[in-house]
């Protein structure tokens, strides 16, 4: 059963279509995300903890993808840091020698 797309998940669509493209980036979230729950030591998280991690890393994987042309492979390569300074009450920025693209296509 189909529903409404608005927002946020147009957004994360347009930058990784449903298919491979979502599939890898959506792994790679919950494992970025499983294992800050390991590092946090919190072995029964709640839901609104998971889409609050789900949220930053999105959030920034389309930054990344549909900004500055990042590759579906570095994205998720990051989304550990990106936790990691969400933990630590910051906020993850690409390096500034960093921000431009090296893998100018990743099959996606």
């Amino acid at each position: 059963m189909g529903g409404i797309i608005i927002g946020a998940e147009k957004k994360i669509l347009s930058c990784f279509p449903p298919g491979p493209a979502l599939g890898r980036i959506t792994e790679g979230a919950m494992k970025a995300i499983s294992k800050s729950f390991e590092i946090e030591n919190n072995p029964a998280p709640t839901r609104a903890a998971v889409k609050h991690k789900f949220d930053i890393i999105m959030g920034h994987a389309v930054e990344l993808r549909g900004d500055l042309q990042w590759g579906i492979d570095r994205i998720v390569d990051t989304m550990p840091e990106m936790l990691a300074a969400a933990r630590n009450g910051g906020r993850w920025e690409p390096p500034a020698d960093m921000r431009k693209c090296w893998v100018p296509s990743d099959g996606a």
